[in-house]
C-alpha cells in the first residue's frame, strides 16, 4: 500500500442525507463502471487533440491542396461525362428521329414516353443495381444532374440518388429499403411503363401500372392461375383436359402408323 493511503475510514453520509436531503440512486459497482468508460473517452478526445495541435502549418496547407485537388478532379470528371453525353445524345437523336420516321410510314408502334421529364420521389428505396444500365459515382447525391441525364436518356425511366439509371421499373414489391449515407431514394418517372412497353411480364400475364408509384404489377391472365412464386400456369378444365386427351392419342396413332410402315 503507498505511504500516506488511508487504512481504515468511518465515512458517514447520514448527516448529509437530513440536512440536503441526499440520496445515492447509483451503488458503488455501476459507479465503478461509468467512470471507467468516461475516463476512456476522455483519454481519447486528449490525444485526439494533442494530434491536432502538434499538425504543423506544412502539413495543414498539404491537406487542404489534397483536398482542393480531388475536388477538382472531381468536378472535371463530371464535366468531361457531362459532355461525352451531350454528344452521344445528340446522335441518338438523330438516330432516334429517323426511326420515328420509319415507324409511322410503316404503322410500328411507338412507345408512349408521356410524363418523362416528371418525376415521384420514394425516399430510402431502391431496386436491384443489376437492373441498371448506367452508373454514375460521379455524380453520386447530386439529383438535379442526375434528373438532367435520365431526361436526355430516352429509355431511362428511373434513377436513384447513388447514381444509377434504370431503363424499367420493377413492381414495388422487388424494390428495397435502404439506409446510407449515399443513397437516399428513388426517382421515378411518370411514363406509364405499361403503355410505354417497359416492363418484363410475359405473354400469360398482362401489365398493370401502379399510378401511386408509377411501377407496375404483372396479373396473370384468365386462362392462367397465379403461384405463390409469382409465375402463371394453366387453368386445367375439363374441356382442356379433353383437348390433351385427343392430342395425346392423335400423337400415339400418328407413331404407331409410322412404325408399321
Amino acid at each position: 500500500m503507498p505511504r500516506g493511503e488511508l487504512v481504515q475510514t468511518w465515512a458517514d453520509i447520514s448527516r448529509a442525507g437530513r440536512l440536503l436531503n441526499y440520496e445515492p440512486t447509483i451503488n458503488l459497482q455501476t459507479g465503478i463502471a461509468l467512470f471507467v468508460d468516461w475516463f476512456k473517452m476522455y483519454k481519447k478526445k486528449r490525444r485526439s487533440e494533442e494530434h491536432d495541435a502538434s499538425t504543423t502549418p506544412a502539413e495543414e496547407l498539404y491537406r487542404k491542396l489534397k483536398e482542393e485537388s480531388e475536388e477538382r478532379e472531381r468536378i472535371y470528371g463530371i464535366q468531361r461525362f457531362l459532355a461525352d453525353v451531350e454528344e452521344q445524345i445528340a446522335r441518338q437523336t438523330v438516330l432516334k428521329e429517323k426511326y420515328r420516321s420509319w415507324a409511322n410510314g410503316n404503322d410500328v408502334p411507338v412507345p408512349d414516353m408521356t410524363g418523362k421529364h416528371n418525376f415521384t420521389f420514394h425516399p430510402h428505396m431502391m431496386m436491384r443495381q443489376t437492373a441498371a444500365f448506367v452508373f454514375l459515382p460521379y455524380l453520386a447525391r447530386d439529383v438535379k444532374s442526375l434528373r438532367q441525364i435520365c431526361a436526355w436518356y430516352e429509355e431511362c425511366v428511373a434513377f436513384s440518388t447513388d447514381g444509377h439509371l434504370f431503363r424499367s421499373v420493377k413492381p414495388k414489391s422487388e424494390w428495397k429499403r435502404q439506409f446510407n449515407e449515399t443513397d437516399e431514394g428513388l426517382y421515378v418517372s411518370e411514363v406509364d411503363v405499361c403503355v410505354a412497353d417497359l416492363h418484363n411480364c410475359n405473354s400469360r400475364s398482362t401489365c398493370v401500372a401502379d399510378p401511386e408509384t408509377k411501377s407496375f404489377r404483372c396479373e396473370c391472365k384468365s386462362e392462367y392461375h397465379a403461384t405463390a412464386a409469382g409465375s402463371c400456369i394453366p387453368v386445367y378444365t375439363a374441356d382442356r383436359e379433353k383437348e390433351e386427351q385427343v392430342g395425346e392419342s392423335d400423337s400415339f396413332c400418328r407413331i404407331t402408323f409410322e412404325l408399321a410402315n
